[in-house]
């Protein structure tokens, strides 16, 4: 009789879910109707006008679901760059100490600091500059590489 039981109740289990399943397929497409209903609707209401507040609140949606990953993405971005912009004054520096050595060899007195080397190393002062005053409170004591590094980027991803 146990075995009856059982039976007779997963039976009814069963047909309880596959009751509530067909109940959710039907809302779901009930709800994509209304919806298809509405896109319509707004769209004829507002065809001759600048601003569809249904096409303007779908745009907001998609931005606000890509705006994660955009911030992600740029932040990557940023930060190969300092990465760049840190490569390329070391191997400024680098050629700047080669060329005024080869200049020392050579008998050619070195000039201190070329326009070149000089407008470079003005527009990194300057960018540093402005992410120490930026990000004063940030740091107890002098900004390291990393940390002005992870400052430019935070400065320019809100």
């Amino acid at each position: 009789m146990d075995s009856m039981h059982h039976l007779s109740t997963s039976s009814n289990l069963t047909q309880a879910a596959d009751g509530l399943l067909a109940s959710l397929q039907r809302a779901q497409a009930e709800l994509e109707a209304i919806h298809q209903k509405l896109e319509q609707e707004f769209s004829q209401r507002y065809k001759g006008t600048a601003v569809n507040p249904y096409s303007l609140l779908t745009r907001i949606n998609k931005l606000c679901r890509d705006m994660p990953q955009l911030q992600v993405d740029c932040k990557e971005v940023l930060a190969a760059k300092q990465e760049v912009v840190d490569a390329a004054k070391q191997q400024l520096m680098g050629n700047v100490e080669l060329l005024h050595s080869l200049q020392r060899k050579a008998g050619i007195p070195a000039k201190a600091g070329g326009e070149v080397e000089a407008s470079f190393l003005g527009a990194l002062a300057e960018h540093e500059a402005k992410l120490r005053a930026q990000h004063a409170g940030d740091f107890e004591s002098q900004f390291n590489r990393q940390e002005l590094n992870q400052a430019y980027v935070d400065s320019m991803v809100v």
